[in-house]
């Protein structure tokens, strides 16, 4: 556990022990058999002994909001369709099929077809079920080839309207788009993005802990707030904040990182107005966030809305003392204790010349754990902040992400996940009968609904309803059916039981004759014509 400890925090401090200098040596000596330590700042002094009424810490009385589903969603989620659409109401759909129609008349011209309610929930099905085929990074036209693709998706939409619709799809007014942007940054997709955000705090309500990290889109494209990240894979990438429930990883709140606001610093204060923004409305929760929001400044703000907070701290904060900054002649798995009337540091040494800080606004006490007496502040904070790597383990696993330039379709495709993940969790609380726990997996969901979505679409398409996922392929089928149907009727009115004429090895008698020859044919040497190739 101190390894995993040791990693997760490296991500937000610097590598090995900060180099001090010979005066904040001599003050670290100090300080070191001292009993109150002062911050570097001089504004906060630290006590090596439990003062009174240390961390008040969260009662179950003062939640605001009981755990779990709210009334709105326990009444309108009844299958996966319409669990899914507590996501992507009606609301949502409308300002994205208007958009999409005066883009596609816009670009295309007579030759656009209008969009309805069908296609685009078809639509997003074909979506979801390429990601749930795990062919998201896969050219278009395989996915729709006759030999490698999947009949459900050649059913159901032919491949130049999927493109169509793709190249097409919009999210807000095309003079609106233009008049706006300059003003802005969200004008492209502003309207959807935030009523897709208040129905995320409107369906569930978290439990007791919750979680503040951040969550990163790739995406290289021209984009106004994409970000460089030179540690991850895509190198450039958008970034959200995400306030997440820290057992089922709902996530109750997003809010997207255009860079610096008017009136704000670069840096300063900004992971503290991103949580106190995201925890806006709870009540008698506990915060877990890493080093860019941690503070002392925000874990008292929080105590005034009745919150906790614990989170990791970078050592160059102002507000930490210098005895706790480093690791110089310290034992491995050794901690160090520091309290003020509410907030309690521990600093603790996971490997040689490594130190890691934690703040808490919650716990009380000096608490360790039986292995490597590492402290629970850790433990918790490690098990509260697993949350974030779990939705992201969920969502990139089936993500109906695609490749794309344009930034509001790529966010529209991460807002799609996250209410997949959403929904999924939703649904695994109201499913209670035995048919409906069958798909309390998450693959087997994901198949339900893209199913569900694509066959009004698909039933349009076939002249059969019985089978409406092959399209105009299972025509092709039903004639195949349809002559072994026939050969099958005829061995038992025509003709008497001989050989076939082309298995040489073995003794197989059959009735099957040829309908232009006469020989006798076992099935294994049938070949299967439809009417017009035969004629």
């Amino acid at each position: 556990m101190a390894e995993f400890v040791a990693e997760d925090v490296s991500d937000y401090s610097d590598t090995g022990t900060p180099e001090l200098t010979d005066c904040e040596e001599e003050e670290e000596e100090v300080e070191a058999d001292a009993d109150i330590f002062l911050s570097k700042n001089g504004t906060i002094s630290w006590s090596r002994r439990r003062l009174e009424s240390v961390c008040p810490g969260k009662l179950p009385r003062e939640l605001k909001l009981m755990s779990g589903l709210t009334r709105m969603a326990s009444s309108q989620a009844k299958d996966v369709i319409s669990t899914f659409k507590l996501f992507i109401p009606h609301s949502i759909e409308k300002i994205i099929m208007e958009s999409t129609n005066l883009e596609g008349r816009r670009r295309f011209g007579d030759q656009w077809v209008e969009m309805d309610s069908t296609e685009f929930n078809a639509y997003l099905g074909l979506l979801i079920l390429i990601g749930l085929y795990k062919s998201k990074g896969e050219a278009v036209a395989n996915l729709w080839n006759f030999d490698t693709g999947r009949h459900i998706i050649s059913g159901t939409m032919e491949l130049e309207r999927f493109r169509a619709i793709s190249v097409a799809i919009r999210f807000a007014r095309h003079e609106t788009e233009v008049a706006e942007i300059a003003e802005d940054k969200l004008a492209p997709i502003r309207d959807i993005w935030e009523l897709w955000v208040d129905k995320l705090g409107l369906l569930f309500n978290p439990d007791q802990d919750i979680t503040v990290a951040e969550r990163l889109i790739p995406f290289k494209g021209h984009c106004h707030f994409r970000q460089h990240v030179p540690n991850k894979p895509g190198k450039y990438a958008i970034k959200l904040w995400l306030a997440c429930d820290s057992v089922s990883s709902y996530v109750w709140n997003v809010q997207l990182s255009t860079r610096k606001t008017a009136g704000e610093s670069k840096k300063k204060n900004r992971g503290m107005r991103v949580a106190l923004d995201l925890t806006k409305g709870l009540r008698g929760h506990t915060l877990f966030c890493d080093s860019f929001f941690t503070s002392y400044e925000l874990g008292q703000l929080l105590l005034k809305r009745k919150m906790s907070m614990v989170g990791a701290v970078h050592r160059s904060r102002p507000e930490l003392p210098l005895a706790l900054c480093s690791a110089k002649a310290r034992q491995v798995c050794s901690s160090k204790w520091v309290f003020t009337p509410s907030t309690t540091l521990v600093s603790y040494i996971p490997r040689k010349h490594k130190n890691v800080v934690f703040m808490s606004t919650f716990h009380k006490t000096v608490g360790l754990a039986h292995t490597k007496k590492e402290p629970r502040i850790i433990l918790e904070y490690n098990r509260s902040m697993g949350a974030v790597k779990r939705l992201k383990k969920c969502t990139d696993a089936y993500s109906c992400r695609r490749e794309t330039t344009r930034w509001p379709l790529a966010l529209f495709f991460d807002m799609l996940d996250l209410s997949l993940h959403n929904s999924f969790v939703i649904w695994t609380k109201v499913s209670s009968t035995p048919d409906t726990q069958k798909l309390n997996k998450r693959s087997l969901f994901l198949q339900a609904l893209g199913e569900a979505l694509v066959t009004p679409a698909a039933q349009k398409r076939s002249p059969l309803s019985h089978n409406p996922f092959a399209g105009s392929i299972v025509r092709g089928i039903s004639q195949a059916a349809s002559v072994f149907t026939a050969l099958e009727s005829r061995e038992v009115t025509e003709g008497t039981r001989k050989r076939c004429r082309f298995c040489k090895c073995s003794d197989v008698k059959t009735l099957s004759v040829c309908g232009k020859c006469g020989i006798n044919v076992c099935k294994s040497h049938v070949a299967i014509n439809c009417q017009a190739c035969t004629k």
